[in-house]
């Protein structure tokens, strides 16, 4: 073998080892959580507790800006001797936080107040002023990040805590709330209630409680308390198991939703988590909340299922068991670009799992649709179909590998060369080498001196695009055109000119 092949050939293996099964599932579910957490990130995080607008003027009969402007009088009737006084006080200024719009948080805080009442949280002989001082706090946290910061400062976690073993059910509804908005802000704060047992106390709350709001709001808590880095540890985690088991059986949307979304925060690169889920035969649940004509039900919970497919092989196939597939067919030809999409990424882990598994995509009719969205879809989703059609493959033996190739698929991965997404351009290539690769060692083709896959990616010009990427701006692009180029396009005869270990350099570097 010749210098040049021989360099060729390390480098041809340098190509082959960048890519395996863990790193694609890796890939993918990186970039996917990385969306989660940008999209209705301050949407969910948060709730105040709004008066109706409808009675605004039974609660506040006067204009708005004229309670503003009694805010200092109303700091110092809360301090009054007389209690009557102090809870009318507290009762305006929890009214005027609990405004729709533009609620007065910083004149609230301007004229002192606050303090005032942390200290109320504090007096359990008085259970009205404890409540509408949970209620006011609780809205000053639901503001902006240096709101929450204050609330936090003057020591009420560890009070709000306390006070979720109330005997009064508003006073430990408002506490569990206003834990809520501090927990949403950021992960210190989480990490500060999880200090506190806070999963194990609202666990309680939820297996104990009557009241059926206390135990939305604690679900909305615990959900919040699922999601962040570091996870909570495996002790905290599984007594939710059985939590979030009994009350997705509910029929309350809000509380399916927190719940299907909590455990996707908890399947977020934990295998042991995933296997709980999957021991408390969780799985089933979830995929029959698939059968919503509720999409607000239905996405977390695919969701939460794609996060279990980035588990491990066995952990893969004990979901897909459930019948998921299926779904999955079906929702890629979703109207909703959401669903197509999580559909699209989840089927792409799939195949990244085995050729088993890549095998029951097929035969659930996938094939079809998945070259319709390259055809005709936007890029948002033809970057996604890509990565299944590159898992598949790559998964496959070369029996599946010529029935993909018959689809028609080498001409249409040609195509999307010229496409403006260099994520769609890489992923081609890479399919299209591993379809190449695949021809070139099955016998039946070893002796022919232009195979038919070749033949497909000259009639769309195929040459021409690599060539083109390899003067590709991007760095990555342009040095997998050039292996490309040199390993399958170019004529590699053992009297190639020495000059061509140069060239290599050259065209790669």
């Amino acid at each position: 073998m010749s210098t040049f092949h021989k360099k060729l050939l390390t480098r041809r293996k340098q190509y082959k080892s960048t890519r395996t099964k863990e790193k694609t599932i890796e890939r993918r579910y990186k970039q996917q959580i990385q969306i989660s957490k940008i999209k209705r990130q301050k949407l969910l995080n948060k709730k105040r507790n709004l008066l109706p607008t409808t009675e605004l003027n039974q609660y506040l009969p006067k204009e708005i800006t004229n309670y503003i402007n009694d805010l200092p009088q109303l700091a110092k009737q809360l301090q009054s001797e007389n209690k009557n006084e102090k809870i009318e006080a507290s009762v305006l200024i929890r009214n005027l936080l609990s405004i729709p719009e533009d609620p007065p948080i910083d004149q609230v805080l301007q004229c002192k107040i606050l303090p005032i009442l942390v200290d109320f949280l504090q007096d359990p002989k008085e259970p009205d002023l404890q409540f509408n001082a949970a209620w006011s706090i609780s809205n000053i946290a639901s503001g902006l990040p240096e709101h929450t910061k204050l609330v936090v400062e003057y020591n009420t976690i560890p009070i709000f805590i306390d006070l979720i073993g109330s005997q009064n059910d508003d006073i430990r509804h408002q506490s569990i709330w206003a834990l809520g908005n501090i927990v949403g802000e950021d992960i210190s704060n989480r990490n500060r209630l999880l200090e506190f047992n806070a999963i194990s106390i609202l666990c309680d709350v939820v297996n104990q409680t009557k009241n059926f709001e206390i135990v939305k709001i604690s679900i909305w808590v615990l959900r919040h308390l699922c999601k962040g880095n570091p996870a909570p540890s495996f002790v905290m985690v599984k007594p939710l198991m059985a939590v979030f088991k009994k009350t997705l059986m509910t029929s309350d949307r809000e509380i399916i939703v927190e719940a299907t979304t909590a455990l996707g925060h908890l399947a977020e690169g934990s295998k042991q988590n995933i296997q709980l889920i999957i021991d408390h035969k969780i799985v089933p649940v979830l995929v029959d909340f698939l059968k919503s004509e509720d999409n607000i039900i239905k996405f977390p919970s695919l969701r939460c299922l794609g996060n279990l497919i980035t588990g491990t092989e066995e952990q893969i196939v004990a979901v897909l068991e459930n019948g998921l597939i299926p779904y999955l067919v079906d929702f890629i030809q979703s109207k909703k670009i959401a669903i197509r999409k999580e559909a699209c990424w989840i089927l792409s882990n799939i195949c990244a799992c085995s050729a088993a598994a890549a095998q029951e995509v097929i035969k659930e009719g996938a094939l079809p649709h998945l070259i319709d969205i390259l055809e005709n879809d936007i890029n948002q989703i033809i970057k996604e179909v890509c990565y299944v059609i590159s898992n598949m493959i790559h998964s496959a033996k070369v029996a599946q590998c010529r029935y993909i190739a018959s689809q028609g698929i080498i001409p249409i991965i040609t195509r999307l060369l010229s496409n403006e997404d260099q994520e769609i351009v890489s992923t081609c290539m890479e399919s299209l080498d591993i379809f190449f690769k695949v021809e070139s060692a099955d016998s039946e083709y070893q002796n022919k001196e232009l195979t038919e896959y070749i033949t497909q990616f000259e009639e769309e010009e195929g040459i021409e695009k690599i060539v083109k990427l390899m003067d590709s701006r991007i760095i990555q692009i342009r040095k997998q055109a050039t292996f490309f180029y040199l390993i399958h396009l170019q004529d590699n005869s053992d009297d190639e000119d020495d000059d061509d270990e140069d060239e290599i350099d050259d065209l790669l570097y």
